[in-house]
């Protein structure tokens, strides 16, 4: 794709934030050409989009539909579970109580499985979280306990056994970049 440079340099932001899973992250893909990968991006819109820039919105409003219809086609039912941050979040917090979550250096993630879950349910989740400017969200195999799945966030060689899918939030929460590991 002639814009890989444009979405590597894109990713590499987002990845610099200061939270676990982005460092996690950073550091997994520091390595990408050891990794078997496919990038995607999505743009829910019929309009012209300047590719090369991630960060603007006003693209469209349809968003919140794409992830749906994408998270029933493609996860809904298997062993998969979505792990999502939300950095403006604190433990503290007592709103948090509304989705499950784990609180990991002082930072809140989210998850939810898959497996007998409405898809519904998993977008409310990423909405009720999601900055315009920031979403960082992961979709592991859930081979182990949910707990311990969220747990190895912070240990990229486990990490990296069960990651299938990166998502990172894009166009100002608009779009998103999928970064498939094979």
């Amino acid at each position: 794709m002639k814009h890989d440079k444009y979405i590597i340099e894109y990713l590499e932001d987002v990845l610099s934030y200061e939270n676990t899973l982005a460092m996690t992250l950073s550091h997994l893909l520091s390595n990408v050409s050891n990794l078997k990968h496919k990038i995607y991006v999505t743009i829910p819109s019929n309009k012209a989009v300047d590719i090369k820039n991630f960060k603007s919105g006003g693209i469209s409003n349809k968003e919140k539909k794409y992830i749906y219809d994408y998270f029933d086609r493609r996860y809904i039912n298997t062993e998969c579970i979505l792990i999502w941050d939300d950095v403006m979040a604190e433990a503290t917090d007592s709103i948090i109580d509304k989705y499950p979550y784990v609180c990991i250096n002082n930072e809140i993630y989210f998850y939810k499985n898959f497996k007998n879950t409405n898809p519904q349910s998993i977008v409310e989740g990423i909405n009720f979280s999601k900055t315009a400017w920031h979403f960082i969200g992961i979709i592991c195999e859930n081979t182990h306990s949910e707990k311990e799945v969220i747990d190895n966030i912070i240990n990229s060689s486990n990490l990296k056994e069960n990651l299938k899918e990166i998502i990172i939030g894009a166009f100002d929460g608009e779009g998103f970049i999928h970064y498939y590991i094979d």
